[in-house]
Order: structure tokens, then C-alpha cells, then sequence
């Protein structure tokens, strides 16, 4: 499998001689979720494949280059990593003994134990969004800055973590809202928002179901899989949430989606790739 390279999510190119991603030293490099913090780009081997012997850790200053990094204070620690980038620092965690461990570095060498609350795990977030976790019994907590948690709020009924989200232009976090599945097993998802990450309301959402949230430009899209005859909805909204706008359905499977940027989404269906408003053939 050759990787391939595009500048808007459309047209895709064969990598010129040397290929993108060109490993320097031992290891296959597969990358998964990709890091952006102050030194650059890391990612944990493992991601994509779903296992890492070494709990080996990649860096990049370019995002075509990449070469493993020494981590001295992890390598006792033969697990998958999750990487997570901030502006001040990165994240990484393996799980080991049942409990997953947190370790902080600024330069993606010289890693420490990080501080936070204990028996937070299952961590996801960015720069841009902040952090989100779950503790041991399951409940929300939030921190923009990935050093100050706070254990979020969510609206009756839920009373489990937002699944898919992101932040909208104005500012405000648009989430899906779950369920504890033993406890809820026929509950359906809510779409929440909040101003600051811990106090979340209902938001206002003329679809049902929810299921994945997305932001491209200045549009917010939404998957749902309650249209009519059990149809999954793409929805958009340029108003952070004021009104609501149907982009396309599909009437015979889901639709996921597989890019969001500037001001473009593409997603899949079981009948193909499509884009735009109202949704077309992907070229």
C-alpha cells in the first residue's frame, strides 16, 4: 500500500521519489492518529495496526519524515500509545495492570508522570477542543488545558460521556451525548453544547439520533440515523446551531465521515464517496 498525498481531500496524487513517509531506522511506521504539539508531530506506533510490540513513539518535523524517538521512561511499558498534542506539551498513554497511565513531554523525548486526577482514562482532545475523559465509574470530566479537570455536567437523561465533538465557530463545544448502555440500552443519543466544557445543555437539533459531529470552515455537520423508513441524515448548520440545514440521506446504509476541512466535508456511503450541499458523486 503506497500512501498518497492531496491538498484539498479531493484530488489525490502519487508521492513523488523519495514517497511520503519515509522512515529513517528499524520499525514499520503506521501511522494512526497524528499529534501536533511545540516539537512538531508524534504518533504512537500501534494506532493504525491496533497493537505495538515496543510502545514505540514516531516524531516529525514535517509530516513526511519520521524516525522513532528514545523514551527512556517508557520503555518498560510494551503497549499501544495513544498520543495527544496540546500547545504546550503532549500527552501519552498505554494501559498497563488494568489502569491506564499518563505521561507529559514537551519535546517528545523526555517523559514524565502527568498530573491528573487518578483513574481518568480513554482521553481524547486537542489544542483546539480541550481534553475529555472518563474516571473508573465512568463519569464525564473535562480540562482545557489538559493540567485543570473538572467533572462535566450533563443534562438529564444522560448519564454518559459525549461520544463524537467538536468545537463550533462561536466558540461553543457541540458533542453527542450517550447512555450508559446496560442502564439505557434503548435510549436514544442527544446532541449537547456547552460554553465551557463542564456545564452542557441540550442544543437545539431538528435531526435525531446524532451520531457523529464535524466541522469544516465555517460549517458544522451532524450524522443522524433517525429519518424517515430508518434513513441516516447528513445535517449542516452555519449559524453554530441556530438553524439546521439537510444535506443528503442515505436509504440504505449510513454515512461516515471521512473528511472535514476549510470549507469542504466528503463523506462515504455504501454507494460511494460524495461531497458538498446538497451531496454529490466525489470525483
Amino acid at each position: 500500500m503506497e500512501p498518497c498525498s492531496s491538498g484539498d481531500g479531493i484530488s489525490w496524487v502519487a508521492p513523488p521519489n523519495p514517497a511520503v513517509f519515509v522512515q529513517e531506522g528499524p520499525g514499520e511506521f503506521l501511522p494512526g492518529a497524528v499529534a501536533q504539539g511545540p516539537a512538531g508531530y508524534l504518533v504512537g506506533e500501534g494506532e493504525a495496526a491496533g497493537f505495538s510490540a515496543e510502545g514505540t513513539i514516531w516524531r516529525s518535523g514535517d509530516g513526511v519524515h519520521w524516525s522513532t524517538v528514545a523514551t527512556p521512561a517508557l520503555d518498560d511499558l510494551k503497549h499501544p500509545w495513544t498520543v495527544l498534542g496540546l500547545e504546550d506539551r503532549y500527552l501519552a498513554g498505554a494501559w498497563s495492570g488494568g489502569r491506564q497511565l499518563w505521561f507529559e513531554s514537551t519535546d517528545g523525548t523526555r517523559w514524565t508522570p502527568a498530573s491528573m486526577p487518578d483513574g481518568l482514562a480513554y482521553l481524547e482532545g486537542d489544542a483546539s477542543r480541550g481534553l475529555r475523559a472518563v474516571d473508573s465509574d465512568g463519569a464525564p470530566w473535562y480540562s482545557r488545558d489538559g493540567h485543570n479537570w473538572t467533572k462535566a455536567i450533563l443534562p438529564s437523561p444522560l448519564d454518559g460521556f459525549y461520544v463524537s465533538w467538536a468545537r463550533m465557530p462561536n466558540g461553543h463545544l457541540l458533542a453527542v451525548g450517550g447512555f450508559n448502555i446496560v442502564g439505557n440500552p434503548h435510549q436514544e443519543a442527544i446532541l449537547v453544547e456547552s460554553a465551557d466544557g463542564v456545564t452542557w445543555q441540550t442544543a437545539s437539533f431538528v435531526g435525531s439520533s446524532p451520531a457523529t459531529t464535524a466541522v469544516a470552515g465555517d460549517t458544522v455537520f451532524v450524522t443522524a440515523g433517525g429519518g424517515p423508513n430508518g434513513r441516516t441524515q447528513l445535517w449542516a448548520t452555519a449559524d453554530s446551531g441556530q438553524s439546521w440545514t439537510l444535506v443528503g440521506e442515505n436509504s440504505s446504509g449510513g454515512i461516515d465521515i471521512q473528511l472535514a476541512s476549510n470549507q469542504r466535508v466528503i463523506v462515504s456511503t455504501d454507494t460511494g464517496w460524495l461531497q458538498g450541499e446538497p451531496l454529490q458523486p466525489a470525483p
